[in-house]
């Protein structure tokens, strides 16, 4: 099947050029909202049309991205004008309004009102009180106004008014800030209850459907031409209008590659899905061509599969209300990843035809003859283009519950992958802290040593000092030939008779600082005058 649309695709594979992508939608809006807005007018803000949008994740613009799916587009007869197809390996993926529906989460189907009623209803107000009745008013007017806007008191709607114009006009229709506004919305935001019962879901999938169409048309031709003429020439640039998070967010889903290589993560199961998907990288052209789009075989969802809570929505009646018919171009077989195969070959097929059966290559008729075993194993039912429609806005049940598993499953994986790299840098990082501080106690230890040792050689050498002094003493205090007691009187008992046995001896209080102690052998003297006599002396030193 890949060889047969390859033939189809708009920008054949041997004219794929690069290009700088640019997009005018932003969420910077969200940040001006949220610091103009009074609590009250953020929380009525967050209960309109727009306001789950401010529960919107981090999302990086990836221009790369956008271009290789516009690069794959295929041109299908018979194809909506609703909606796009692209080949992706070798499978088909779908980017229509139910896609579109399913990511934003906004209403489509028809307005109560005409525009010309809404026009002739609400006037030009917004217009003639803020803009002093401009016929032409731009983006950029619009986004000055705003932020030099002051609200009379909290319940002032004005500003609430020109948030909600600012931001459909910025982020959700993408414009140029050179832009003009639509005077349909700004006459029609000065009724609140009008503006967000409004199906906003169909006006922007209009204009994003319609940019994302056009905006490549011809480039190819165009990259050759300037290549011929510059050789240094290697990238084309054009801009992208409208909401094109949304085709964005859409690749995330239909493309599981992209969140198995990490350039996009599902952060929650929020609805709708917009809400549920973070994108903080752009991956370059270069790596999303060898890791994705230049495999023969990349996992894909054809179709986004409702769940059970979406089903829930008020967005996807109208979704269904609005469905969009299978190009009559496709045939069972480019539906399903399985044909149908018969097992007999008298297999009822389905009452609406006669008998008929169609091969790969040609078309026979059961029972002319041949190898009937072979034929039968290559029949393909022909299915009904009534039954077709039924079965093919959101595949086949049997298609779509293997779908569902298969992405729970993907986002089972991918999430015990997620915990697993968060217990790993986890890890890495109490590893890197316990060497860190290993280090930092290693050299509060060598300090400590440190100062430890200049504290012990500091005292050795005032011990050392100390002891110097002392013996300096000494030798002042003893004299050749003498010895004398300075300034320290000697106490000697006064009664030679004394009952006490130690009367006679000397007694010294203290030994005065300085001053060794006396000779052991030295002997009291008889005088009592003195203690130490100079016989007594020269007895000791000999």
């Amino acid at each position: 099947m890949a060889k047969r649309w390859k033939g189809c695709l708009k920008t054949k594979e041997c004219d794929f050029y690069e290009a700088k992508v640019t997009c005018h939608s932003h969420w910077r809006t969200i940040e001006m909202i949220r610091s103009r807005l009074s609590p009250q007018q953020l929380k009525t803000f967050g209960e309109m049309c727009f306001g789950h949008f401010l529960r919107v994740h981090n999302l990086q613009f990836s221009g790369q991205l956008c271009h290789h799916l516009l690069l794959r587009e295929v041109d299908i007869k018979g194809a909506s004008a609703h909606e796009m197809w692209f080949l992706i390996g070798s499978d088909l993926i779908r980017f229509s309004k139910v896609e579109f529906g399913l990511v934003t989460g906004l209403k489509f189907g028809k307005n109560k009102e005409s525009l010309h009623q809404i026009s002739k209803r609400l006037g030009e107000r917004i217009r003639l009180t803020h803009f002093n009745g401009a016929k032409k008013i731009f983006v950029e007017n619009l986004e000055a106004y705003y932020n030099g806007y002051v609200p009379k008191d909290e319940k002032d709607d004005e500003i609430l008014k020109l948030a909600l114009l600012l931001f459909l006009e910025v982020t959700l229709l993408g414009k140029d800030k050179r832009t003009q506004i639509d005077y349909f919305c700004m006459q029609l935001v000065d009724d609140l209850y009008a503006f967000d019962e409004f199906p906003w879901g169909s006006f922007i999938f209009a204009r994003t459907i319609h940019s994302l169409s056009n905006c490549c048309k011809g480039r190819a031709d165009r990259f050759k031409e300037r290549r011929e003429k510059n050789p240094k020439h290697k990238e084309e640039r054009y801009n992208i209008y409208g909401f094109i998070f949304a085709f964005q967010v859409w690749a995330f889903e239909a493309i599981f590659s992209l969140m198995a290589k990490k350039h996009a993560v599902r952060v929650s199961k929020d609805i709708p899905r917009i809400l549920s998907w973070e994108a903080s990288t752009t991956p370059n052209y270069e790596d999303l061509r060898k890791e994705i789009f230049a495999k023969k075989t990349v996992p894909t969802l054809r179709f986004l599969n409702p769940t059970d809570e979406e089903r829930q929505q008020p967005y996807f009646a109208d979704l269904l209300d609005e469905d969009v018919p299978l190009p009559a171009e496709l045939e069972p077989d480019d539906l399903y990843d399985t044909a149908y195969e018969t097992d007999a070959a008298g297999e009822d097929n389905d009452g609406g035809d006669d008998g008929e059966a169609t091969q790969t290559d040609e078309t026979t008729e059961v029972g002319d003859g041949g190898d009937v075993e072979a034929q039968e194993t290559a029949l393909v039912v022909r299915k009904s283009p009534q039954k077709i429609r039924q079965q093919s806005c959101f595949a086949t049940t049997a298609t779509s519950y293997a779908s569902d598993s298969f992405v729970k499953k993907v986002d089972e994986l991918s999430s015990e992958i997620t915990n697993l790299r968060s217990e790993m840098i986890t890890k890495q990082e109490i590893s890197s802290q316990l060497k860190s501080f290993q280090d930092k106690m290693m050299l509060e230890i060598q300090s400590q040593f440190t100062s430890f040792k200049d504290l012990i050689l500091h005292s050795s050498s005032i011990k050392e000092q100390h002891i110097e002094a002392a013996h300096t003493e000494d030798d002042e205090g003893f004299k050749e030939g003498e010895c004398t007691v300075r300034d320290h009187p000697v106490e000697i008992g006064s009664d030679a008779g004394s009952h006490d046995p130690d009367a006679s001896v000397v007694q010294l209080d203290k030994q005065p600082k300085g001053m060794s102690k006396a000779p052991r052998n030295c002997k009291r003297s008889a005088d009592t005058s003195s203690p130490f006599t100079d016989s007594t002396i020269r007895k000791q030193k000999k």
